[in-house]
């Protein structure tokens, strides 16, 4: 969308035919946020096709991220990690040093 800041969610198919995605919703309205969570969900399980293995993550300004047709494999704070057709095997918050104010997330996966 454009307005009222323009958001994107940027993915990438990889050739084992995973597709991996980026979302930066609208900060300071949770409806919002909300909304471009779900729209970037729709859209990368439309360009997917029915992959067996699609992840949407990045910083959705949301404590608890709801997205259709994903679920939760990890996250800190408003920085999460959602998918579909994937296991999570751990999860932990990195130090973010100066690169950022949000404290990077790694979340190991497996094929599930």
């Amino acid at each position: 969308r454009r307005r009222p800041e323009r958001r994107v969610v940027h993915a990438v198919r990889t050739a084992d035919g995973a597709w991996w995605a980026n979302l930066h919703a609208q900060v300071h309205s949770e409806e919002r946020a909300l909304a471009d969570a779900r729209t970037a969900a729709e859209a990368v399980l439309g360009w997917s096709g029915g992959a067996p293995r699609v992840l949407l993550g990045g910083d959705t300004n949301l404590r608890k991220p709801v997205a259709p047709g994903f679920v939760h494999l990890g996250g800190n704070w408003v920085d999460h990690v959602l998918g579909q057709g994937w296991a999570r095997v751990g999860a932990k918050r990195l130090d973010a040093g100066p690169l950022s104010d949000h404290a990077p997330v790694l979340v190991e996966l497996a094929p599930g």
